[in-house]
């Protein structure tokens, strides 16, 4: 026994060990399947590609709506022909129903009785009605005992249609077939017809079962009809085989639609690829356009921080060189002497001259050059062109006349600064290319939106020919009007891009030897007569002014008020630059002013902090606090500054326009661009210092 029992622990041990190999192997196995089989769709699904797919799909979904369609369809027509059926068959049972004697009926008990007098008698009229009607199989009679089907009489015991050969029912023959339609009809007491045919081996059929009572209205059994139903089977297999062929159409129909729809897609596709790779193209030259426009406008700031520092670079030593030949032409000096320092002054002016139309160039050049829209005074502006060039004029023995329009408003809106610029540079010509005779300046009404000015001279005049390449850059009427007259060729090239940027137009008319007129048209637009600001500053230095006021430039002014006109004043000047700072003292000391100096902005603010002051001439550009800071800690109430509203006017080299708007809005008063000369440095000390009667102080021009 123990032997027998070792046995056994031995055989189960090597089930368990067996039955855990098996399952992994098994599973093992289902995972290489699995693995195989979804290697081999990915691959299959590789190979299809995305407009083959889409023309697969269409065509399958045209399919299948199509074939639901003919379903429909098809069972629609089987139904229809079935109710047709169903209804011939009821009323042929409820005829066949009328024809049983109830009474005669319940007569019937066995077998015994057929061929009997009740039994042929309750026959007669059903086999009557069977023969007198098509493609009825059978008519026969059932009853319900004891919830048993039994069939009691038929026709077939005295009748059979051709192909019938089998044998007639016994009475009371129970019928154990399963007819849920005949029960219905016993168990309902009602009219009930089968819903599909019955198929057998020699015949399809469908049978309808129709109640009878006796004569004193009881219930007896129900009448069986059982009817071919060869013409419905030939109408469905017509109907079958239209809707076979009617699949077939649409199944090629499928395939047009597919093969279509992969064409339509495979071009789509392609088109899809064709603009994404126009689109990468574009990315990649949008992303390229925009590093060249961002490396552009590096480049553009690094030449406009350039051009400004060389402007203040250049102009720093040139405001030494004319500052000091001025004051060098106001001392005791022989003729040869005088000649040498008049020559360095011309020398340095034309210099100057260049410096600012090669900068203005640059600036055009690079995109820099703007142009403002603030109210001024146009016949104050042409008034000051003609003062500045009086003394050429006067030099040459000319006459220059100014003729203003009273039609005009006298404010309009512009740039008063550029169109100064381009006046001078017109009349500046004028004078230049005149011998003798007059110069003439016009002001005038174009129409209703524009004006006109106009330069006209006596002087040598242009031939038709050079009037064609007279505004190109670099480029005067005549090569040698350089070597006699000197000159870049830049100025009727800027004064031409100034005038366009102010919406306006220039051009010339000329005669050889009969003198020429240069025009410009200009947007007429009626300005507001500028308010006067008072001495100082009132508004708050983060505000910027409401109008720009006129501004002096260094190229000239109107003549000074004498100096008896305002008070010994106690000037602080703030420069960081020996030179500049030697110039500026000498020129306000010999206006009669007293004057220190202020290395940056920082020791301006303990100066003022310390002391009292009539005045500031602030450069821009210093160490340590520049400018623009100090004035703005002037304006601020809070500072230790002695008094918030003196007066503080810029003097710098940075002449472009953007830096007198910035010395404008951090709360300086006024703007002098370097070099300076005494004349300008008086007129704008007489513009801004208390005078010594009790009027009011002076104000900026709008």
């Amino acid at each position: 026994m123990p032997a027998y029992i070792d046995g056994c622990r031995s055989s189960l041990a090597t089930c368990l060990d067996v039955r855990p190999n098996l399952v992994r192997y098994s599973f093992a196995k289902l995972s290489r399947y699995r693995f195989w089989t979804m290697h081999i769709l990915k691959r299959l699904f590789a190979r299809v590609d995305g407009p083959l797919l889409h023309g697969m799909l269409a065509g399958c979904a045209i399919m299948v709506i199509s074939a639901l369609g003919l379903f429909y369809l098809w069972h629609s027509a089987r139904e229809a022909q079935l109710d047709a059926v169903r209804t011939e068959l009821v009323q042929l049972a409820r005829v066949a129903a009328t024809l049983v004697d109830g009474d005669r009926h319940r007569l019937l008990k066995s077998q015994a009785q057929a061929g009997s007098p009740d039994h042929l008698a309750l026959l007669a009229p059903l086999v009557k009605f069977h023969k007198a009607t098509s493609d009825i199989i059978y008519v026969y009679t059932a009853i319900l005992d004891k919830n048993r089907i039994y069939y009691v009489a038929g026709t077939d015991y005295l009748y059979h249609i051709n192909g019938d050969g089998e044998t007639p029912d016994p009475i009371m023959a129970p019928h154990d077939t399963l007819d849920p339609t005949l029960r219905r009809a016993l168990e309902q007491h009602e009219v009930a017809v089968d819903r599909e045919p019955v198929k057998e081996a020699v015949r399809t059929y469908m049978s309808a079962y129709a109640p009878f009572y006796d004569s004193q209205g009881r219930f007896v059994g129900v009448i069986g009809v059982d009817m071919w139903v060869r013409d419905f089977n030939a109408r469905i297999d017509a109907i079958r085989r239209a809707g076979i062929g009617a699949f077939a159409a649409v199944a090629m129909l499928s395939v047009l639609a597919g093969f279509a729809v992969y064409r339509l897609s495979r071009t789509a596709s392609r088109a899809r690829r064709r603009d994404r790779i126009i689109q990468a193209r574009l990315a990649d030259a949008k992303q390229q356009a925009e590093v060249q426009a961002q490396r552009a406008e590096a480049a553009s700031r690094a030449k406009s921080d350039f051009l400004a520092m060389m402007s203040h670079e250049i102009r720093t030593p040139m405001n030494g060189v004319l500052g000091f030949a001025n004051l060098l032409l106001e001392t005791q000096l022989d003729p040869e002497q005088r000649e040498f320092a008049q020559t360095v002054q011309r020398t340095g002016d034309a210099l100057l001259t260049i410096i600012d139309d090669v900068l203005d160039y640059s600036k055009i050049e690079a995109g820099c050059m703007t142009v403002e829209q603030i109210d001024f005074d146009l016949r104050s502006v042409c008034e000051e062109a003609r003062a500045i060039l009086q003394a050429a004029v006067a030099k040459r023995g000319l006459i220059m006349s100014l003729a203003y329009d009273a039609t005009l408003p006298r404010f309009i809106k512009g740039d008063p600064v550029r169109l100064r610029q381009v006046l001078l540079n017109l009349a500046s010509n004028a004078v230049k290319f005149t011998e003798r005779g007059t110069v003439r300046i016009e002001v005038s009404r174009l129409d209703e939106a524009q004006l006109k000015i106009s330069v006209a001279d006596s002087g040598i005049g242009i031939t038709a020919e050079q009037l064609d390449r007279l505004f190109r850059r670099f480029t005067q009427a005549d090569s040698s009007t350089t070597r006699r007259y000197g000159g870049t060729g830049l100025g009727l090239a800027i004064s031409k891009t100034l005038v366009e940027l102010m919406g306006g137009t220039i051009g010339a008319q000329s005669l050889p030897g009969a003198g020429s007129t240069f025009w410009i048209t200009l947007p007429l637009i009626a300005g507001e007569q500028t308010q006067a600001q008072p001495t100082g500053t009132e508004q708050s230095a983060s505000e910027p002014p409401v109008s720009v006021p006129t501004l002096v430039d260094a190229v000239g002014a109107p003549p000074a008020r004498g100096a008896a006109q305002v008070v010994a004043a106690r000037v602080l000047l703030v420069e960081d630059n020996f030179v500049n700072q030697r110039v500026a003292v000498y020129m306000l000391a010999k206006l009669g002013h007293r004057v220190d100096v202020a290395k940056h902005g920082r020791e301006a603010i303990d100066m003022l902090g310390n002391s009292g002051y009539d005045l500031v001439l602030m450069d821009c550009q210093m160490p340590e606090m520049d400018g623009f800071e100090a004035t703005r800690i002037i304006r601020d109430r809070t500072s230790p500054v002695l008094d918030h509203e003196i007066p503080v006017i810029a003097m710098t080299a940075n002449a472009f326009p953007e830096d007198r708007a910035r010395a404008l809005a951090c709360g300086m008063n006024d703007f002098l661009a370097k070099p300076v000369d005494r004349p300008v440095l008086a007129a704008m000390l007489d513009k801004w210092l208390k005078p010594a009667s009790g009027t009011e102080p002076r104000a900026a021009v709008g």
